[in-house]
C-alpha cells in the first residue's frame, strides 16, 4: 500500500492526517540556483459574475432589449473593439490589454450547464462532466507531477476560502484564513519522535515531521514577508484582495516554493441593485491585479506569472425585476501575464440564439485547463478529465 492510498484509507475510517506542509529549510530555499518557476495565481470570482456586464456587447440591439436598466451604454465602456468593451471599473486593466498581456475568453462554459452554486462551483473545481461526481480538484494532478521547487514541498498556497481546484493535495497545500492565525499555529507544532516499527505507518510520520518542520520555516518567512509589507508603501486600507496579491507577488519575488495560489473575491450573486455593486467588486479586482502586475513588473517576474479568473457561472442574458441578474451559463474569462498573447479569444456571446434565457457556451472550461497544464507547466497528463481537450493559443511562451 502506497502512500496516498494509506491517506485514502484513512480518511475513508473517519480519521485524519494533520497536512500542514512548509519550507524544507532555509539552506535548500537558498541552494544552488534552478531555472525560474513558473506560477499560477487564480481569482475566484464567488457567486457568479456578470459575463454580459463586464465584457459587454454594448453595439447589439439585443443587449438594449435585454438590459434596458443595467445594461451599459458605448459611454460606460473601455472598448476593446467595434461592438466589445470592458465595465469602465476595469480601467486598471486596460494598462494590460494594451500591452497584449491580458486575453479575453469568451463564452466559456460547459454542455448541460448547471445553475446552483454548489454543484456548478464543483464541476469548475473539478472539471467534471455535469452529470458525474469527482473528488479530487483539477489542479491536483497538475501539483502531483510538479517537481519541488527550491527544496520547497510546498507546491500551492490558498488564501482565504477552501482548497477548491487544489482538493485532494493533501501534503503539499496550506490552506489559511488568517496569516497570523497560521503563524501563531505553525510555532506550536511539535514533532513526533515515537516512529512504530510497521513500515507503512513509520512513512506517514516521518512525512508528517516533514511538513511539520517546514510548515514551520514557511510561516517564519510569511510572518517576515507580513511584516515587510507592513512596512511598505502599501496603504493599510487597501481592499484585502490587493493585499493578498501583494503578499503573493512578494512570496514569488523571494521564490520561497510555492507555484500555484488561489485567492477569492466575491460575492457577485447580483440578483439585486446589481450595478453599484458590481462595478465596486470589478474595481477591487482590476486594482489588485494592477498592483501585482507592477509590483512583479521590475523584477522581471511578470512573465513567470500566469493570472486566471473563474466563478461557477454567468448570470442571465435578461436583467430581472429587481434591476440586478439571476443564475445563469457561460461568461467570459481573463487570462493575463507577461507570457499571454492578449486579445479577444472564442466566440462574442449571441443574444439572437438564447436558450432558457442563457447565453450558449462557445469555449468549454477544460479547454482552458488543458492549456494551463500543457503550455504553462508543461505536463502533458494522461487520464485527466481535460486530457482530452485542446489547449487555447494564448501564451508566448509554451
Amino acid at each position: 500500500m502506497n502512500r496516498r492510498d494509506f491517506l485514502r484509507a484513512l480518511a475513508a475510517a473517519g480519521i485524519t492526517m494533520p497536512s500542514l506542509p512548509g519550507m524544507a529549510d532555509d539552506a535548500a530555499s537558498n541552494g544552488a540556483a534552478e531555472e525560474r518557476a513558473r506560477h499560477l495565481i487564480l481569482i475566484e470570482l464567488q457567486g457568479g459574475n456578470d459575463g454580459l456586464n463586464t465584457v459587454a456587447p454594448f453595439a447589439d440591439p439585443e443587449y438594449k432589449l435585454l438590459r434596458p436598466k443595467i445594461g451599459l451604454k458605448r459611454e460606460q465602456v473601455l472598448q476593446l473593439d467595434e461592438t466589445t468593451g470592458l465595465h469602465n471599473a476595469l480601467d486598471p486593466l486596460m494598462k494590460l490589454w494594451k500591452s497584449g498581456d491580458m486575453a479575453v475568453v469568451q463564452g466559456v462554459g460547459y454542455p448541460a450547464p448547471n445553475r446552483s452554486h454548489f454543484r456548478s462551483i464543483e464541476i469548475w473545481e473539478t472539471a467534471s462532466n455535469s452529470d458525474e461526481t469527482l473528488v479530487d480538484g483539477w489542479l491536483k494532478p497538475v501539483t502531483d507531477a510538479m517537481p519541488q521547487h527550491n527544496g520547497s514541498p510546498i507546491k500551492a498556497l490558498v488564501l482565504g476560502g477552501d482548497e477548491g481546484p487544489l482538493a485532494g493535495a493533501t501534503y503539499d497545500t496550506i490552506v489559511f484564513n488568517n496569516l497570523n492565525g497560521f503563524v501563531r499555529q505553525a510555532r506550536n507544532i511539535k514533532i513526533s519522535k515515537d516512529l512504530k516499527q510497521n513500515k507503512a505507518l513509520s512513512h506517514i510520520l516521518a512525512v508528517e515531521n516533514t511538513t511539520r518542520s517546514a510548515a514551520r520555516v514557511f510561516a517564519q518567512r510569511l510572518d517576515s514577508e507580513q511584516a515587510a509589507a507592513e512596512a511598505s508603501a502599501l496603504p493599510k486600507k487597501s481592499p484585502k484582495l490587493v493585499k493578498q496579491l501583494d503578499l503573493i507577488a512578494r512570496l514569488i519575488r523571494e521564490d520561497v516554493g510555492p507555484q500555484i495560489y488561489k485567492v477569492s473575491l466575491g460575492s457577485f450573486d447580483t440578483h439585486a441593485n446589481q450595478t453599484q455593486r458590481h462595478a465596486g467588486l470589478l474595481k477591487q479586482f482590476a486594482e489588485g491585479v494592477a498592483h501585482l502586475e507592477k509590483s512583479l513588473a521590475d523584477t522581471g517576474h511578470w512573465r513567470d506569472v500566469l493570472v486566471m479568473t473563474y466563478s461557477e457561472f454567468g448570470r442571465r442574458a435578461g436583467e430581472n425585476g429587481s434591476n440586478g441578474t439571476d443564475h445563469g451559463t457561460a461568461a467570459p474569462h481573463f487570462v493575463m501575464g507577461g507570457s499571454v498573447k492578449g486579445g479577444l479569444y472564442g466566440q462574442p456571446p449571441d443574444l439572437d440564439k438564447l436558450e432558457r434565457k442563457d447565453v450558449l457556451f462557445t469555449t468549454d472550461f477544460r479547454e482552458v485547463y488543458s492549456t494551463v497544464s500543457r503550455n504553462w507547466f508543461g505536463q502533458t497528463l494522461q487520464k485527466t478529465p481535460y486530457s482530452e481537450y485542446d489547449a487555447l493559443p494564448i501564451l508566448k511562451r509554451v
